[in-house]
């Protein structure tokens, strides 16, 4: 690997990858989302709490493994990370703690 490559695949790993903030719903999300999908699209999907909510109703619907407490577990935890502005790949560059959630 050439030194130059080095911040191609952080940035891959970040975007792809993690982090996740610490929280309700990190496993979740890490064990049932990324089975099929990898984070850079979790974050993206622009979706209000409705729209999420129809989205795992439709995961569900393809075979999703989802119990009932785990859907409304990622729910909060994917509208916390919405509020706190942290779906895109700027989760890297998190600048500050918050009181719920905290980047290993």
């Amino acid at each position: 690997m050439k030194t130059e490559d080095i911040p191609v695949l952080v940035e891959y790993l970040v975007a792809d990858h993690g982090p996740l903030p610490d929280g309700p719903g990190k496993s979740v999300l890490l064990n049932r989302c990324t089975i099929c999908h990898d984070l850079q699209r979790v974050r993206q999907h622009p979706s209000s709490a409705e729209g999420w909510e129809d989205t795992l109703l439709a995961m569900l619907d393809e075979g999703a493994m989802l119990s009932d407490d785990e859907f409304a577990v990622l729910l909060n935890y994917r509208q916390e990370l919405q509020t706190l502005g942290l779906l895109d790949s700027a989760l890297a560059t998190l600048s500050g703690p918050s009181d719920r959630f905290s980047i290993p």
